[in-house]
C-alpha cells in the first residue's frame, strides 16, 4: 500500500482481511497528516449500511479514541481527528449512487475508499472517479470481490486499469489469523465445489453454471497460470477460429502456435454483420495471419446469405475473395468436437486481457439439460442431460473454440513444431 499509486486495485476472496487491514492503514495515515478520507459504497441508505462501525471498532480497538486518550472523535456521521479545536483529519460516509453528482460535498478528498466495489455501476466509475481524484495527489482504494468478467469494476481494474494502478491480491491463504472454523469452511468447499471454492474463497470471476462444459479444463488452466499474459509473436502467423452467425452471434478466436502452446491471444464476437465488416476488423488488428478456420456449414450460401450479403455466395467464398486462407473444419458430433477441445485443452494459453471476453463464455458453456419428466402419481425428475450443447449467449465462443481445436488436429502442415495430442478422434 506504500507504493506510489494513484489507484489501489485490492481484490480477493473471502476471508483475505482486505477491509480490516486497509481501514486501519487510513486510520494510521490520517493521523499522521491532515487527510479528508471518503468512505464509499454503491448504495447507502443510512450509516449502517457504511464501513462507520468498522471503522469505530479498530479505533476502540487499539484505543485510538479520545475516551482512550487517542486522536478520534467518533460522531454519528462521521469521524473526526481534531487538534487545538480544529478538526486535521476527516471520515465521511457516501452512497455513490446518491452522491455521484454532488461536487461540493466531494471538495478536498485526498483518499477514498470504495467497499464492495463489484457492485458499481458503469455511471458511477465514470462520474465518481473524477470527482474524488481531483485534488494533487489523490488516491482511490477499490475493495471489492470480483463476481463477473463483465462487470463494470472487473473491466476497468482487471482489464483496462488506470495508469498508475496498484494491484494487491488476496485470499484466505494470507491470513495467519483466519481461524480455524473458517479455513476448514474453506477446504470443504474445494474438496466438494471446486468452481465455487475458486471464486469464494480465491477471488476468481464467478461462473455458476450448471452443466458447464468446460469448467475442470478451465480451473486447471487457471491453476497452472495458463491463463496469463499471452504476447503476439510476429514471427508466427495468426489462425482464426469462427462460429458463423449474422442474427446470431459471430465469434472468432485468435491463436498461434509458439512456445509448444497454441495461444489464444485475441476473441472478438458481435452480430449483425457482414463477412467483409468482420475482415475489416481482422485487418485493423495489424496481425500477420495464416488460416481462418470456419465450421462445416461456411460452404452454405443459402444458411448464410445474410452474413455474405449475397445469396449466390458462401462465407468461405467471401473470404477467399478477399483474399483470406481458408478451412473448412469437418462436420463432427458435438460430443467428438467438445472432446476435441479438451485433449488440446492443456497445450492452450489465454490472454487474460483481450481474450476476457472469450473465456467468460467458454466458462457459462454447458450442455443442455434433460427434460423434466412427469412421475407416476405426481411429482417430476430432471432426466440426464441431452448430449447437446445449450444454445444461448455463451454458445457461439465454445463452438468457434471447438473449430478451433478440430482445426488443430487436422493435418500436420496445418501447424508444423508443435507436438500434437496422442489420442486422435475417431471419426477425423
Amino acid at each position: 500500500m506504500y507504493t506510489p499509486h494513484t489507484v489501489a486495485n485490492i481484490e480477493g476472496g473471502r476471508g483475505g482481511m482486505k477491509s480490516t487491514q486497509v481501514q486501519l492503514i487510513s486510520l494510521l495515515e490520517a493521523i499522521e497528516k491532515p487527510m479528508r478520507i471518503c468512505e464509499a459504497r454503491e448504495t447507502m441508505s443510512s450509516i449502517k449500511d457504511s464501513s462507520h462501525k468498522m471503522l469505530s471498532d479498530l479505533i476502540y480497538k487499539y484505543q485510538m479514541s479520545v475516551s482512550q486518550n487517542g486522536p478520534y472523535t467518533i460522531m454519528e456521521d462521521r469521524i473526526l481527528r481534531k487538534h487545538g479545536g480544529r478538526t486535521e483529519s476527516e471520515f465521511i460516509f457516501v452512497g455513490v449512487r446518491e452522491n455521484v453528482r454532488d461536487q461540493k460535498s466531494l471538495v478536498g478528498i485526498n483518499l477514498t475508499i470504495f467497499e464492495e466495489a463489484a457492485k458499481a455501476s458503469q455511471d458511477s466509475l465514470d462520474v465518481f472517479m473524477p470527482t474524488v481524484l481531483r485534488e494533487e495527489g489523490a488516491r482511490m482504494w477499490f475493495i471489492w470481490n470480483p463476481e463477473q468478467t463483465t462487470d463494470p469494476t472487473y473491466k476497468l481494474l482487471m482489464l483496462n486499469p488506470p495508469t498508475n494502478t496498484i494491484h494487491i491480491h488476496t485470499s484466505y491463504l494470507d491470513n495467519p489469523w483466519l481461524s480455524d472454523t473458517m479455513r476448514q469452511l474453506a477446504e470443504d468447499c474445494k474438496r466438494d465445489f471446486p468452481m465455487k471454492y475458486r471464486h469464494i474463497w480465491l477471488g476468481e470471476a464467478n461462473c455458476d453454471v450448471e452443466g458447464a462444459i468446460f469448467e475442470d479444463e478451465l480451473g486447471e488452466a487457471t491453476d497452472k497460470g495458463r491463463i496469463c499474459q499471452v504476447p503476439y509473436n510476429r514471427q508466427k502467423p495468426v489462425h482464426t477460429a469462427w462460429d458463423l452467425g449474422f442474427g446470431d452471434t459471430n465469434a472468432i478466436w485468435f491463436y498461434q502456435a509458439y512456445d509448444n502452446f497454441y495461444n489464444f491471444i485475441d476473441f472478438v464476437e458481435g452480430h449483425e454483420r457482414t463477412i467483409a465488416s468482420w475482415v475489416t476488423t481482422l485487418q485493423g488488428k495489424m496481425y500477420n495471419y495464416g488460416t481462418d478456420w470456419l465450421p462445416h456449414d461456411g460452404v452454405d450460401a443459402m444458411i448464410h446469405h445474410r452474413l455474405s450479403a449475397d445469396k449466390s455466395k458462401s462465407p468461405d467464398m467471401v473470404l477467399r475473395s478477399l483474399g483470406r486462407k481458408v478451412r473448412i473444419a469437418p462436420k463432427l458430433s458435438i460430443k467428438t468436437r467438445v472432446d476435441a477441445a479438451r485433449t488440446v485443452f492443456p497445450q492452450c494459453r489465454f490472454d487474460a486481457d483481450k481474450c476476457a471476453e472469450g473465456i467468460q463464455q467458454l466458462r457459462r458453456y454447458q450442455w443442455e439439460p434433460g427434460a423434466i419428466k412427469r412421475l407416476p402419481g405426481g411429482g417430476t425428475t430432471q432426466m440426464a442431460p441431452s448430449g447437446r450443447d445449450l444454445h444461448n449467449e455463451a454458445s457461439h465462443a465454445g463452438s468457434a473454440f471447438c473449430c478451433a481445436a478440430v482445426g488443430m488436429r487436422q493435418p500436420a502442415e496445418y501447424m508444423p513444431g508443435l507436438a500434437r495430442p496422442a489420442q486422435l478422434v475417431a471419426e477425423i
